[in-house]
């Protein structure tokens, strides 16, 4: 009986962390391999080893909550009567560590075949079955623009949790690309309405130097301007949020910010540059509406920044989400497991107590990722988190989404598998995904790949306690209950004539000291 390990990956060479001790057998011929590419998995940053192995230097908790609602969802497929009986999911792990490298080398090794470590060279590539059936993520849009269209050339499904840029939209481009997150368009359609709702149509947006800001931005302000919306002023965040003129940089921007007297600005931008622009923002006392896109409308980092009040009112969009039955009971006993570890390490190191019998699970985790001596039971408050529960449910419902096309699949007439998931070659999962009516919670995909899925729309309360309220939702339309806003600034009001709206201020970056 064929085993495949659970590992996870940081580079071609295989550096087996934790999870590897947690195998699956699975019945022969009845294997389904699907490879999982969340990234980074464990950090935003690695360093090279002279052993040409990789070392996390910096832990993304989000990412690695991701990982674990992964595994959760496997094994709770596999437990399942429902669905696949008899046959269990295997996967692969890799970290991109963001880097677009070794993302392309991880998409390489899912694409090879069997045991091969190159992909083959065909002329008709319709019977060639790589490692892996169909991948989830990454979760950014840079990462995806460095595999999508390589996966896309073997039609080989790809499904991410967490990448909205539009452009993975155009199916000439991407025709494998599927996500369980709306696109960026639908939300960019959502807080125009919501400027025409309280009539604002004189405001400025700031976004992050990067895929998702710069697109977001661009779709942004063109149907603004089609809804008679003027941007008085653009700009981007400076990429590199510890270069030392960050600070002098921002307060630039938001001098001229108060210059155009907006009373409005979005912030279309990724959560750590984010963070560093509202921190600066606390620093200036610089109080109007500020409009929050999904990565930070509900962070609980820039929740916790002292003197946060004092920028005015929030109103942000959150992706609609569900919490995941079993889940935060998962992460709880993984996160014990760690600490009783760690724990029987220490003592051994300073006792010469003999460990020699027991199996450990994550004694690779802890030599080679120094920052995860935070994960404790007591100490760690992730699933507090709304924006990790998030998004664990969309990494969820993405494996769900591979299941049951794999499920459908082998009680389809059409392809004659003789039941035999085996036999299942990645662009008969994706014409599954595409045309096979797959509902996963009340979730479907479109045409483009995009989830049927709206928007949840947030007032920040500024109580720790209870600290967003929700006052409204948007799918096709804006729902909003404008009598539970509460306005911890001047509540804008609105020009009545936008001629001023020619020239536009524009701020694209760190300016050097002269």
């Amino acid at each position: 009986m064929p085993t495949i390990g659970n590992k996870i990956m940081v580079d071609s060479r295989s550096t087996h962390l934790w999870l590897d001790k947690h195998s699956m057998s699975l019945p022969r011929g009845s294997s389904s391999q699907v490879g999982f590419s969340i990234g980074p998995s464990f950090s935003s940053d690695c360093i090279s080893h002279p052993n040409s192995h990789l070392f996390l230097v910096l832990f993304n908790q989000y990412e690695f909550m991701a990982l674990l609602a992964m595994k959760f969802t496997v094994g709770e497929i596999n437990n399942s009567s429902n669905i696949l009986p008899n046959v269990s999911l295997g996967y692969e792990i890799y970290d991109t560590c963001h880097d677009v490298k070794l993302i392309q080398r991880a998409a390489l090794m899912f694409l090879t075949e069997g045991n091969d470590s190159v992909v083959q060279v065909l002329c008709n590539y319709t019977d060639y079955k790589p490692k892996v059936v169909a991948v989830v993520g990454p979760s950014t849009s840079d990462m995806v623009m460095a595999t999508g269209k390589m996966f896309s050339f073997f039609y080989l499904p790809q499904i991410s949790h967490q990448a909205s840029n539009d452009k993975f939209s155009d199916k000439s481009t991407f025709p494998s690309f599927m996500r369980t997150v709306p696109s960026d368009q639908r939300l960019v359609q959502g807080m125009v309405q919501l400027l025409k709702e309280f009539q604002w149509n004189w405001i400025s947006v700031i976004a992050s130097m990067n895929q998702y800001g710069e697109q977001g931005l661009f779709q942004l302000t063109s149907l603004a301007y089609q809804n008679g919306i003027c941007i008085a002023y653009q700009a981007y965040i400076p990429q590199n949020i510890s270069d030392p003129n960050f600070n002098t940089s921002i307060q630039k921007m938001l001098i001229d910010i108060q210059k155009t007297g907006v009373n409005v600005t979005t912030v279309f931008s990724t959560l750590p540059e984010a963070q560093a622009f509202l921190k600066v923002v606390i620093g200036t006392q610089l109080r109007m509406v500020w409009i929050a896109g999904p990565t930070w409308s509900q962070d609980l980092t820039i929740q916790q920044m002292p003197g946060l009040q004092s920028i005015g009112t929030v109103i942000g969009f959150t992706v609609k989400s569900k919490t995941i039955s079993g889940f935060k009971e998962y992460v709880h006993n993984k996160l014990y497991q760690i600490e009783l570890e760690r724990r029987l390490l220490l003592n051994a190191s300073s006792t010469n107590v003999d460990i020699s019998q027991y199996v450990f699970q994550t004694q690779d985790l802890q030599e080679q990722c120094q920052s995860c001596s935070m994960l404790s039971p007591e100490n760690i408050t992730v699933l507090q988190d709304p924006i990790i529960l998030g998004l664990a449910y969309h990494v969820y419902t993405a494996v769900y989404f591979i299941a049951q096309a794999i499920h459908s699949l082998m009680h389809s007439p059409v392809y004659n598998l003789h039941k035999e998931a085996f036999n299942i070659l990645p662009w008969q999962i994706l014409q599954e995904l595409k045309y096979g009516n797959i509902t996963v919670d009340n979730i479907v995909l479109d045409s483009n790949g995009n989830p049927n899925t709206g928007y949840d729309i947030l007032t920040w309360t500024y109580n720790r306690k209870s600290p967003f309220l929700k006052v409204g939702t948007f799918q096709e339309e804006l729902m909003l209950e404008r009598s539970q806003i509460t306005w911890h600034s001047s509540k804008p009001g609105w020009l009545s004539t936008v001629q001023k709206c020619y020239g536009i201020l524009w701020f694209s970056g760190i300016e050097d000291e002269e």
